[in-house]
């Protein structure tokens, strides 16, 4: 992965863009070749958000299944879903096709598999939504699955290695001029176009907040996405899975793609941030993968938040009440399908066109979908958190109990604190408030992380911010 040196100064631009995964460098690329100035500001390394933990599933069949989409959207808005996902894959195959060395995108068949009896009129109604879009979709009796397994079978769906892509597409905009800086952490924004970071402040006169979910107060969107964990691992099989993309309709759902050999990268068992302990569902998924896949290893286990949409479609386009501010979240778990899409119509929309399913996606369509039922109990939930974790108990556990790497939420001085020990032995207080809008935030033993499961904020274990709505650290405290 090449690296590029952190901002040093101010700048000025046409277009900049925060945020180096996918959907950040996609629109810095076609931003560039449409003539415009284009700067990027990541505030780790390239890949070290979700892109490169993705599982990396390129497929026209949405997270949110086509019957439920029609039912809350209507079948306009699903087709539009369909072809959007179309567009997406097409787009990182085309730039793949320039990476030489870097290319790694696969055309394969995806599977939507059976486990029940009751799945089989749901699948054969996404199969007919499908057919309607122009996708290749059909019933097939025999899926390559371990012990067979019949379903959907859409071809022309698509696999690749984010790394390489994200590597390459890295390489294609600094030789077009993308001015990419890294480590470089923008502490706020402003309307119409102005980013601040800690060495220099750039002054655009477009912004793109390819972010994950938009950092600030932004309640118009961070009120209807919600976050979620999904975990994966890396496991071998006793012989090759064939390519593809495999997935079942249990909620959560389960999601396989073989990574070489006979190695596949298995996900699910999603859950809001701090609802569960991160090793039981690692445990969890590990039990499903013996028993259906008969795995003989495990390689490798971590886990990615992303952020599900109220009405189960992104939020794709110019930030309501901001002209010149572009945001693409709300991705479910097919954000890189969707963020190469993403990437276009940021891109034409900047250019002044005006695209078929602009109104589809757009953040402003906002207001038709605030008092749905789904967005009602989302607000219930979030209330619901920021009472109950006041209230919960926090035990008799005292910070000297902590073991290195240890960190808990604990009663200090009459109060709640988040409470970690570093490797050194050193301890760390902080304050359990989120900065976004006052949850309590639960600690991630899995990442060490301190994870918000209000609004998807995530820090540092010694309290930085790592990504989501709060733009400030948590507060430190002093330990007497």
């Amino acid at each position: 992965m090449p690296h590029f040196p952190a901002l040093a100064a101010d700048e000025t631009a046409d277009v900049c863009v925060v945020g180096a995964g996918i959907t950040g460098l996609t629109a810095a690329l076609l931003l560039r070749r449409a003539g415009l100035d284009v700067c990027v500001l990541e505030q780790q390394r390239i890949g070290a958000g979700t892109t490169g933990g993705s599982s990396a599933h390129l497929t026209v069949v949405t997270d949110m299944r086509w019957p439920e989409l029609r039912t809350r959207d209507g079948e306009a808005a699903a087709r539009a879903a369909v072809q959007a996902n179309r567009l997406g894959i097409e787009r990182v195959a085309k730039l793949d096709a320039e990476l030489g060395d870097l290319s790694s995108v696969q055309r394969v068949p995806g599977y939507l598999w059976a486990r029940h009896e009751k799945d089989q009129e749901t699948i054969e109604t996404i199969i007919e939504g499908l057919v309607k879009c122009g996708e290749p979709a059909q019933w097939h009796t025999t899926i390559p699955l371990p012990g067979g397994a019949a379903g959907l079978r859409v071809d022309n769906q698509a696999m690749f290695q984010p790394m390489l892509y994200l590597a390459g597409l890295a390489r294609l905009c600094a030789e077009a001029g993308v001015r990419i800086y890294e480590d470089t952490r923008m502490t706020t924004w402003e309307s119409p176009a102005t980013a601040t970071t800690p060495n220099g402040t750039v002054t655009a006169k477009q912004l793109v907040l390819a972010t994950h979910m938009p950092p600030g107060f932004v309640p118009t969107i961070q009120t209807r996405a919600a976050p979620f964990m999904s975990y994966l691992i890396e496991v071998s099989l006793p012989s090759p899975l064939a390519d593809g993309l495999y997935w079942d309709l249990d909620d959560p759902y389960h999601y396989i793609r073989p990574v070489g050999g006979n190695r596949v990268i298995i996900g699910g068992a999603d859950h809001r941030p701090t609802a569960r302990d991160p090793f039981e569902c690692l445990v969890e998924l590990e039990r499903w993968s013996a028993e259906r896949m008969s795995h003989v290893g495990v390689h490798h286990k971590w886990a990615e938040m992303f952020f599900e949409p109220a009405d189960g479609l992104p939020y794709i386009g110019q930030l309501a009440g901001h002209d010149t501010v572009w945001v693409a979240t709300g991705m479910s778990g097919t954000g890189l399908t969707w963020g190469s899409y993403a990437a276009e119509r940021i891109t034409a929309g900047i250019q002044g066109q005006v695209l078929p399913m602009d109104d589809v996606f757009s953040p402003r369509r906002l207001a038709a979908i605030a008092s749905a039922d789904h967005v009602v109990a989302e607000q219930l939930d979030v209330a619901w958190r920021m009472i109950a974790d006041r209230l919960r108990p926090t035990g008799d556990l005292h910070p000297r109990d902590l073991a290195p790497g240890e960190g808990r939420i604990l009663g200090v001085d009459g109060r709640k604190a988040a409470v970690w020990r570093d490797e050194s032995g050193e301890l760390h207080l902080l304050s359990p408030v989120c900065r976004h809008l006052g949850c309590l935030v639960g600690w991630n033993p899995l990442d060490k992380t301190w994870d918000c499961g209000c609004h998807g904020g995530r820090y540092a274990a010694d309290g930085t911010r790592i990504y989501g709505p709060p733009q400030r650290d948590l507060e430190r405290r002093k330990l007497d």
